[in-house]
């Protein structure tokens, strides 16, 4: 996988990644189904491209940080990672689960499954606060 550019480092974090959602989609074009509760407690559908779903802006950035520094996590750590994974999840649905899977692939594996626990905005939330209040000055 080439180097991540981080200059032109995007602002859109895939917190469920688009290699996932396109499974889902279907029709031509491929759109998904989105339903969306307002805060006034109204329900929305529409249709959504793969791109278009489970994503917050900066969602891995930390208040502070510019640049390579704020685009880190999610070119240095999520996009590597998601990379392994869509190659691990092409391979199980293409081969399934039978044959020699090496420890790295296990792992890059696991790491994605577990990472879907914890990448959802409530949760990058409540990490950064919790990070934040850790690394203030006394």
């Amino acid at each position: 996988m080439p180097s991540p550019d981080k200059n032109n480092a995007p602002s859109v974090h895939h917190y469920i990644p688009i290699f996932y959602t396109k499974r889902w989609a279907s029709g031509d074009p491929r759109m998904l189904t989105r339903f969306t509760r307002w805060p006034s407690g109204k329900f929305a559908v529409d249709k959504k491209a793969p791109k278009g779903v489970g994503w917050e802006r900066d969602g891995y950035v930390f208040d502070g940080f510019t640049g390579d520094q704020a685009a880190a996590i999610e070119l240095e750590l999520m996009k590597p990672k998601d990379h392994r994974a869509s190659q691990m999840l092409k391979r199980l649905e293409t081969e399934g689960a039978a044959g020699r899977w090496s420890n790295a692939e296990r792992y890059d594996w696991t790491w994605f499954i577990v990472s879907l626990l914890v990448r959802g905005p409530e949760d990058v939330r409540s990490a950064k606060a919790n990070i934040s209040q850790e690394w203030a000055p006394c």
